[in-house]
């Protein structure tokens, strides 16, 4: 009897020490790569890289070449790499804005991006590219949002770079 205890204690030990070696051998994702995948969390983050000029965050947050399109088919369009194009989202965000229809007013970008019932209006779940009034977004092959591309007043802005 003692031994079939014994056994049993022994046997017991054993199998929850395996789960528990099984348990770290098996790949988890981490907290980073949780929010990266999570559009809203990317959402937040980048309006608040956005807001404060977090050069850094907002060159982690965006694709290494932005696309800017112009608001009417006949508008220019063109591609922005290397500072140019963190600069030139800056400015978008500073000075341009949208306009709800709905409420008949103008909202600014700051307040744009502040507001969660603008994204919710607009997030489309399970899609792995974003148009967020004029802001585009793509999940990249390792699962993390970029900004790809902007709509705004490119004869205007394409005056400022050349």
């Amino acid at each position: 009897m003692r031994v079939i205890l014994v056994s049993i204690i022994l046997f017991a030990a054993c199998n929850s020490s395996t789960k528990e070696n099984n348990a770290e051998q098996l790949p988890s994702m981490s907290y980073s790569q949780v929010k990266k995948s999570d559009f809203k969390e990317f959402w937040n983050d980048l309006g608040k890289a956005l807001r404060v000029n977090d050069t850094i965050a907002l060159e982690k947050y965006s694709d290494s070449t932005i696309f800017l399109y112009g608001r009417a088919d006949q508008d220019p369009q063109f591609e922005l790499r290397s500072r140019d194009r963190i600069i030139k989202v800056r400015e978008i965000y500073l000075t341009g804005g949208t306009y709800d229809f709905q409420n008949d007013i103008s909202i600014s970008y700051k307040d744009f991006f502040l507001s969660k019932s603008a994204l919710d209006r607009e997030y489309v779940e399970g899609k792995d590219d974003q148009r967020i009034e004029d802001f585009v977004f793509q999940k990249n092959k390792w699962g993390e949002w970029k900004l790809i591309g902007v709509y705004s007043d490119t004869e205007k802005l394409k005056k400022g770079i050349n």
